[in-house]
């Protein structure tokens, strides 16, 4: 056993076994004392008892814990910014077919989710348990030609592509927005374009909230994008309503009465492992609807990722079809 170090009284250092060295002579006796007290107390031994107790269960409760993280993977961090889970924050819809068992969340955030699935097999004579499924929000991508015939494009870069990448307007569908409604929303946060029978509606939206408003002076369109009102007039817009199919996904379909959008189709990421649903679009002869919208200017809203606009024909998209490098913009795109 080490003997503590005690200073002594003539500036000297001695070892000593006695715990209550330390103390003053003339307060040692009164400590011991008080500790004996303590001691003799009839709660002492349960109150002892209980805390060791409790700490017990708190520490084999993270060993097990941290095993159970360990068995599937996950780091056993009690880090704010590293939650390996976070049950229920998920806003997509998870996706179950007439051949899941069970599912189990391994970790999720508000737009992804890890689970473990249990499947039956295709023959319905077995089951799969360690079926690895990953959730996405589904998203909407757009290929943007102004009438000049030219592609509104973004170059920038993903945490998980290398380099640069161009890439298409896209986004989440948010809520329950119908996909097209959340297709001409991205464009318009991201570019500040639209279509010309947009342009109208909001004119249309803009001018009757103005009406409302009682404003004498007389109203343009002009005089709206001028005062930044553009995407007040937008909200006004009467919106397409969610339609969902027999398989309970949402309809993709473009309005009828707008020729200049026109729906590509709806596509899994992955056939086995999720991703989401990609829901994809072609604008024709797009316009502005904000100021600067369609320039290297436009400051768009919604997205805090750095990305430059770019401006390109359709043979230079041929060329340079390789340069998107995820696959659910190729598609977009080819």
């Amino acid at each position: 056993m080490v003997q503590p170090i005690v200073p002594s009284y003539h500036g000297t250092t001695k070892c000593c076994s006695d715990p209550f060295a330390y103390i003053p002579l003339e307060k040692r006796q009164s400590f011991k004392d008080r500790i004996q007290s303590i001691c003799r107390h009839p709660y002492f031994c349960p109150i002892l008892f209980f805390m060791l107790f409790t700490s017990n269960c708190i520490l084999a409760g993270r060993i097990a814990i941290g095993a159970a993280l360990d068995e599937v993977g996950l780091p056993a961090t009690t880090s704010k910014s590293m939650q390996p889970f976070q049950s229920g924050a998920y806003k997509g819809i998870p996706w179950r077919s007439e051949r899941t068992l069970s599912v189990r969340t391994l970790g999720e955030t508000k737009f992804a989710r890890c689970d473990v699935h249990t499947v039956k097999n295709e023959g319905g004579d077995g089951e799969i348990d360690d079926w690895i499924f990953m959730e996405e929000m589904d998203a909407v991508n757009v290929a943007v030609v102004t009438s000049e015939g030219k592609f509104v494009l973004f170059e920038q870069e993903k945490y998980a592509i290398p380099g640069s990448t161009l890439s298409p307007v896209g986004g989440f569908i948010e809520g329950k927005e119908a996909p097209f409604e959340s297709a001409r929303r991205e464009v318009m946060e991201e570019l500040g374009l639209g279509s010309p029978q947009t342009l109208h509606q909001m004119f249309v939206a803009g001018s009757l909230d103005m009406e409302h408003m009682k404003l004498a002076k007389p109203y343009s369109f002009e005089e709206m994008i001028r005062s930044m009102s553009g995407q007040h007039a937008f909200s006004l817009m009467p919106k397409m309503t969610r339609d969902v199919d027999k398989y309970n996904l949402a309809v993709g379909n473009a309005p009828e009465d707008d020729p200049n959008w026109i729906f590509l189709g709806k596509y899994r990421t992955a056939a086995n492992r999720g991703g989401g649903f990609i829901y994809t679009y072609l604008l024709k002869n797009a316009v502005q609807i904000l100021p600067l919208g369609g320039t290297t200017e436009f400051i768009p809203s919604g997205d805090d990722e750095a990305q430059a606009v770019r401006f390109l024909n359709a043979e230079e998209i041929q060329e340079r079809i390789q340069d998107f490098q995820e696959i659910k913009w190729s598609a977009t795109l080819a």
